[in-house]
């Protein structure tokens, strides 16, 4: 009896340790989806389905779908764990490579289907892979990527609302030969343009100057998602029902750039500007079943980046991007009172200087050990150019980038300075989730002298 046990036990383990051999070896990825505190997405809520879809970003910067998936309980097959296959890596990795990026970027959708029909759709998530393999035994004990979902954050959608009753002319067949899919229905990709990341308005009675010192090194700017309900059409910016999401950058080379201007008393504007790429994606997510009737669910993820900068020249390891500085008003870039508010006033006299961390620190007092840096102002310029093509909100999104920066009154009077940030929020991943505002581009007015 003892040995038969024995026997079992040793057949087991050595089905389990070759399954590990075989996984680290083809250098596959578990995804393991879970809510804030730890527990299995698929426990969450009885009897649902979980569907899952994987996507990345191909050379030209366009979202490639990897896999979609319905979580499924088993014994060595965990219910909240999906895995990425070798093939599905290297494909992944490729895309890095051609875009010049060091790490590759993984992008996660999950949605839960509840027995009682209701569909509870998460923001997107994501996470980076590093392109470099490793290659030896120890790989089967890698830890899984871990994706934490927030239920209170899920969009519910009813699915009678969203099929107009198929579901009840065909419950049994209906609801067991469902898909989930997100599909781009429109994808913008704007050339090499000039995009301000300082902005001066000078309305005192002294000669400012302004400069600024852009750089990530190592990081490139974030991707920023606006994700809700049938938020195509409106009409305005409306945090109640816009949700602005800032997912992990991808690792690059070392890139930098900057530029000073003087707005003497004779001129009103003054502006930097640094020569990028926009691109601008807009998402559906589709119901289906059977073969090919899919429904929108009338959940949107409108993402907003930069593809890539114009490089102007190199510098031992270091990518300098192209900047200039001009003293006009920008064509875009300026925060509509719609969405942005002013920040307090500094007062600089003669000879005193304002850096942007003397704004930062009014705008993220509660974040101490992460700044998303400046917006600048890509959603803007992708609606200048593109016009009624995207929507009419899209200029309150802008892209995260680190940024140094300082404004300095060189006189002959006191002046009293504010920035722009946001009135409403963006979620950033931190050690948790945080909610926090964000400066909206280096946007520094001048007040008028008493």
């Amino acid at each position: 009896m003892k040995l038969g046990w024995l026997i079992g036990t040793l057949l087991v383990l050595t089905a389990v340790v070759t399954i590990c051999f075989v996984n680290a070896t083809n250098n596959s990825i578990h995804i393991e989806l879970t809510d804030s505190t730890g527990e299995p997405i698929t426990t969450l809520l009885p009897n649902s389905k979980v569907f899952v879809n994987i996507w990345t970003f191909d050379e030209n910067g366009e979202i490639v779908n990897l896999q979609s998936e319905e979580l499924k309980a088993g014994f060595l097959s965990p219910s909240n764990t999906v895995t990425l296959s070798y093939n599905t890596i290297q494909k992944v990795k490729e895309f890095a490579k051609k875009r010049g990026s060091l790490t590759a970027f993984i992008g996660v959708d999950v949605a839960i289907l509840d027995k009682k029909g209701k569909l509870w759709t998460f923001p997107p998530t994501s996470f980076e892979i590093p392109l470099e393999e490793k290659k030896n035994w120890f790989n089967i004990f890698d830890k899984p990527k871990t994706v934490k979902l927030r239920m209170s954050k899920a969009k519910v959608t009813n699915l009678s609302e969203i099929f107009s009753g198929e579901g009840d002319s065909h419950p049994k067949d209906f609801y067991n030969s469902l898909r989930y899919e997100w599909r781009t229905v429109k994808d913008i990709s704007l050339g090499y343009t000039d995009i301000p990341v300082l902005i001066i308005k000078n309305n005192g009675c002294a000669d400012v100057c302004g400069s600024i010192d852009m750089g990530y090194y190592g990081f490139g700017p974030r991707l920023s998602v606006a994700f809700g309900y049938g938020i195509s059409d409106s009409t305005k910016f409306d945090p109640n029902k816009v949700r602005i999401i800032v997912l992990d950058r991808t690792k690059t080379d070392y890139y930098k750039a900057g530029d000073s201007v003087k707005v003497d008393r004779d001129h009103l504007w003054g502006c930097i500007y640094v020569k990028a790429k926009p691109h601008y994606i807009f998402r559906k997510e589709f119901l289906c079943y059977r073969r090919n009737q899919c429904f929108e669910t009338g959940n949107e993820e409108h993402l907003v980046k930069i593809d890539d900068f114009k490089i102007d020249h190199i510098t031992g390891r270091i990518k300098v991007i192209k900047s200039r500085a001009k003293l006009e008003k920008p064509s875009f870039g300026i925060p509509s009172s719609d969405y942005a508010t002013f920040t307090n006033n500094l007062k600089l006299n003669r000879g005193d200087v304002a850096y942007l961390e003397d704004f930062l620190s009014e705008i993220y007092p509660n974040i101490v050990e992460y700044r998303l840096g400046i917006g600048i102002p890509v959603g803007a310029s992708i609606k200048f150019f593109r016009g009624c093509e995207v929507p009419c909100w899209l200029d309150a999104i802008t892209v995260s980038i680190d940024c140094l920066g300082l404004i300095e009154n060189d006189g002959p009077h006191p002046v009293y300075v504010h920035g722009m940030k946001s009135k409403y929020e963006v979620e950033v991943k931190v050690t948790g989730w945080n909610r926090t505002q964000i400066p909206l581009g280096f946007y520094v007015e001048i007040l008028p002298c008493q």
